[in-house]
């Protein structure tokens, strides 16, 4: 797992996620990784991501309306 690169995806909870779009923005294929695989590379439970503290194989992205 350590060569793999990852993405945290911060959308609100009303929202789903358009994964083409995502693809095309990060360039490669997407799979969503099981919870606890997840909870073990970042430290966090899924569903409750902070911004923060991530090594460099993870990746944000945020949607633009969180922003405004």
């Amino acid at each position: 797992m350590q060569d793999e690169r990852y993405f945290i995806f911060f959308t609100f909870t009303t929202k789903q996620a358009n994964f083409k779009k995502i693809r095309q923005l990060v360039g490669q294929r997407l799979k969503i990784i099981p919870a606890n695989d997840m909870q073990q590379i970042t430290g966090q439970k899924s569903g409750a991501f902070s911004p923060f503290s991530y090594d460099q194989s993870v990746s944000m992205i945020v949607v633009e309306e969180l922003l405004s």
